[in-house]
């Protein structure tokens, strides 16, 4: 089988002939291997290791910005309650803002309790018209898109925008 027609020899054939004649390489292409295979062992046991530190180094800063981000965003979020509260309990005890709250409740008793029919009078134009430009620029110096005046029964008796929850 050592004279082997590889036109007419089945692949099976041919593998086994190719394994065979590894055998008979010579020294030349002997000592390449084994060079090659001293060489590509050492550098490829490195690389993975390498390989390992990396991904671990990776893996920590990975983590640790990402816990850094997250403790970032909890302080902004907490700064930014307590500074509505700040602003919520300065608002609370100005004289304007409890007149205003005293009128529209008093303006609601007048129509039955019924809003809309408030909303619709020419008495809360009235008594929100000189608030309104002030609220306006309260809201737009402190990055407010809206403020809401509520009563204790929780009817929104004041908006700036006047928009649907209304």
């Amino acid at each position: 089988m050592d004279n082997i027609d590889y036109n007419k020899a089945s692949t099976w054939e041919k593998l086994k002939y190719s394994f065979r004649s590894w055998r008979y390489i010579g020294v030349g292409k002997s000592l390449l291997i084994w060079f090659l295979a001293i060489s590509i062992i050492p550098l490829a046991s490195i690389s993975f290791i390498n390989f390992l530190n990396a991904y671990h180094g990776l893996t920590i800063v990975a983590e640790k910005s990402l816990q850094t981000s997250s403790q970032l965003r909890e302080e902004y979020i907490n700064t930014f309650f307590k500074e509505i509260i700040d602003f919520l309990d300065f608002n609370a005890s100005q004289k304007n803002d409890v007149n205003l709250i005293k009128q529209l409740n008093g303006a609601l008793a007048s129509h039955q309790g019924k809003f809309d029919a408030l909303k619709a009078s020419e008495d809360y134009r009235h008594i929100t018209a000189v608030q309104r430009d002030e609220y306006k620029n309260l809201a737009g110096r402190n990055g407010y898109y809206d403020i809401f005046y509520i009563d204790k029964s929780g009817f929104i008796l004041f908006s700036i925008r006047e928009e649907s929850d209304l």
